[in-house]
């Protein structure tokens, strides 16, 4: 009531002022009493019969009000309690995509024939390396009025372009190990595009919030992850404008592959530069 109160006191203040003005008129216009009679007091008495209106009025919007106001209230505990349940989930989900790049567990054999463990963002980087550098190019019709080497130059060049292709070549190098970090981040997209109660300012936080987490070498695996194995989750990335920081120099062949997704993916700059 207090808030209603705060956000229109100049119309309480009018009515306030209008109720005294309307008193003294009354007190002024029958005053002095030079009668004292039944008669006399109850013509006095009616005179305050707007009055009664009034008040009555007032108390039925004062009702109204404060009807409003608890469903108000019930609104706004309903949406914090949302909210807070919201966060626990989406800071859980961020503490799981954390830990699954930590343990990312990736063997490097070097120069001297010896393997060597890596793990979290070395490993990541490592098999992003590995990945660009393999790849079947099978599929791809050669064209008779190029050698063999132009046709090996250009499947090379568009090896990441077909899904199947990037598919086959994820699943050779990650052997039995997973990428169940870039599930993870679907579900933290999904959760906060279905999050009805949020509006756009904290959306974009909370997407902000999980930009921060992801490295631009996750980024990329996540670029190419989508469009072998998850088409459908394009839309959601292309929603979000989830490449704007993609580091185009990672991937293989940014000039072309990044027309496998819609321009809304990525910062319009990029774009600017083809």
């Amino acid at each position: 009531m207090l808030e209603v109160f705060k956000s229109h006191k100049w119309w309480f203040g009018l009515i306030l002022g209008c109720i005294i003005l309307y008193i003294a008129l009354i007190i002024y216009m029958t005053f002095p009493i030079s009668q004292y009679s039944i008669e006399k007091a109850g013509q006095f008495g009616d005179s305050f019969g707007v009055l009664n209106s009034l008040f009555s009025g007032l108390a039925f919007i004062a009702l109204v009000i404060t009807i409003y106001l608890q469903q108000q209230d019930m609104r706004d505990s309903k949406k914090e309690v949302h909210k807070q349940n919201f966060e626990t989930t989406f800071f859980n989900l961020i503490k799981i995509h954390n830990d699954s790049i930590a343990n990312f567990r990736e063997i490097h054999i070097a120069e001297d024939k010896e393997k060597h463990s890596m793990y979290g963002g070395e490993a990541i980087s490592n098999f992003l390396n590995n990945f660009k550098l393999g790849g079947s190019t099978d599929f791809y019709t050669s064209d008779e009025n190029l050698s063999k080497e132009e046709n090996k130059n250009l499947a090379d060049k568009d090896r990441n372009i077909n899904p199947e292709n990037v598919k086959n070549n994820i699943k050779s190098k990650l052997g039995r190990k997973n990428l169940k970090f870039i599930e993870n981040v679907y579900s933290i997209l999904n959760l906060i595009d279905r999050s009805e109660f949020l509006d756009e300012k904290d959306k974009s936080f909370y997407l902000e919030t999980l930009h921060s987490q992801i490295s631009d070498e996750e980024l990329v695996l996540i670029f190419y992850y989508t469009h072998a194995k998850h088409s459908n989750k394009k839309l959601l990335l292309e929603k979000y404008c989830f490449f704007k920081d993609i580091d185009e120099q990672l991937l293989d062949n940014w000039e072309e592959e990044i027309k496998i997704y819609k321009k809304e993916a990525f910062d319009v700059i990029l774009w600017q530069y083809l």
